[in-house]
C-alpha cells in the first residue's frame, strides 16, 4: 500500500490524525510490535518508470491457498495482494509497459483463475489533501548517486540521513540534498509492507459508485471530511470515471457497517461495496531488479 511520505515527520501525521505526537508514535511502534507492519519501503515511483498500478479483482477458483500464493509469486509484475473471504483478491501489478495489460490479463484468468476479474487503473491516491503519487517533474533519468539511496532506503524508508551517508561513504549534506529533490519530483514512492490479518480492527476496501450527474472530487472531499478519522486513501480511476476505492478501518465488525451505510448516504453517492480484508502481503517485483541494477548491486 502507497503511504503519503514515511519520513515525513511524525508530527504532520498526529496532526492529520488529530492526536499527540506521542500517541502517533506509540501507536507506529505498536502496529509494527503486532505484526501489522513488517517494512516501511521506497521505490522508484511508478509516475518516474512512466507505467501506473493496475487493480484486478474477483474470486479465485484456486481452492487451495498455499497454490495462490504460488502462482502469484511466479509473476514479476504483482506487487501488492490483498485478501477478502470467499477466496476474493485484490491484486496491484506494476506493468513495464501498457501492452503488457494483455499479459496480465491471460495470467489473471488463465492462472490465477479468475474467470470474471475487475480492471481499474490508478490515476490519484488522495491522502486528505495531499496527492501521494505525484507526478514526476525531474529529469528523464535519475544519477547513479539517486539510485543508490533509494536503495539504501528500500527496506526501511525510515532510516536516518546519516545512516544512509555512512552506509553510501557520502556526506549527510550530500545525501538530504538528493533524497529531498527526488521527493519534492516525485522520483520515489513510499509504501508499507503489512498485513491486515494482524489488526486488532477491520481493514476494509470500499467500492463508491458515483451518480453520474454528481462531481467525483466533491464527493471524494466531502468522503474525507466526514470520515476522515476512518478512511486512510482514496483512489481514482482512470477507466472508471465514477467509481472512487476506499480503504478504511474501524474497531469492530458493527462500526465498518455504520461506516459504509453512512457513506452510501452522503450526496453524490449511488451505492458502496465494501470487503473486510483478511490478508495481504507484498512481492518483489522487475522494479525492485531495475533498482538493484541501476543502484551497482
Amino acid at each position: 500500500m502507497l503511504f503519503a511520505n514515511s519520513r515525513a515527520p511524525i508530527r504532520d501525521l498526529a496532526d492529520r490524525l488529530n492526536i499527540s505526537i506521542q500517541a502517533t508514535h506509540r501507536r507506529m511502534q505498536n502496529l509494527k510490535d503486532e505484526g501489522v507492519i513488517h517494512r516501511y519501503i521506497t521505490c522508484l515511483s511508478v509516475e518516474y518508470l512512466h507505467t501506473c498500478r493496475v487493480y484486478v479483482s474477483g474470486r479465485t477458483k484456486i481452492e487451495d491457498y498455499m497454490e495462490i500464493k504460488r502462482v502469484l509469486g511466479k509473476n514479476d509484475m504483482v506487487y501488492v495482494v490483498l485478501v477478502a473471504g470467499e477466496e476474493f483478491l485484490n491484486i496491484s501489478f506494476i506493468p513495464r509497459e501498457m501492452k503488457d495489460l494483455e499479459s496480465i490479463s491471460d495470467f489473471v484468468v488463465n492462472d490465477v483463475r479468475i474467470p470474471d476479474p475487475f480492471f481499474s487503473i490508478e490515476s490519484q491516491v488522495r491522502f486528505g489533501d495531499t496527492v501521494v503519487n505525484k507526478r514526476y517533474t525531474g529529469p528523464p533519468e535519475l544519477s547513479s548517486v539517486d539510485h543508490r539511496i533509494v536503495r539504501a532506503l528500500q527496506g526501511d524508508s525510515r532510516k536516518a540521513v546519516e545512516d544512509i551517508a555512512d552506509e553510501l561513504n557520502l556526506s549527510a549534506r550530500t545525501v538530504k540534498r538528493h533524497l529531498d529533490r527526488m521527493i519534492e519530483e516525485g522520483a520515489v514512492e513510499f509504501g508499507l509492507d503489512w498485513n491486515p490479518a494482524y489488526t486488532s480492527g477491520n481493514t476494509s476496501l470500499i467500492m463508491v459508485k458515483v451518480r453520474q450527474s454528481s462531481e467525483l472530487g466533491k464527493v471524494r472531499d466531502e468522503l474525507f471530511s466526514s470520515f476522515g478519522v476512518s478512511i486512510i486513501f482514496i483512489t481514482s480511476f482512470i477507466n472508471l470515471v465514477d467509481v472512487l476505492g476506499c480503504y478504511s478501518w474501524t474497531p469492530t465488525v458493527m462500526r465498518q457497517k455504520e461506516l459504509v451505510g453512512s457513506m452510501g448516504r452522503i450526496d453524490g453517492v449511488e451505492h458502496t461495496m465494501s470487503k473486510i480484508l483478511q490478508d495481504g502481503w507484498v512481492q518483489e517485483t522487475w522494479r525492485d531488479r531495475l533498482l538493484a541494477e541501476r543502484a551497482g548491486f
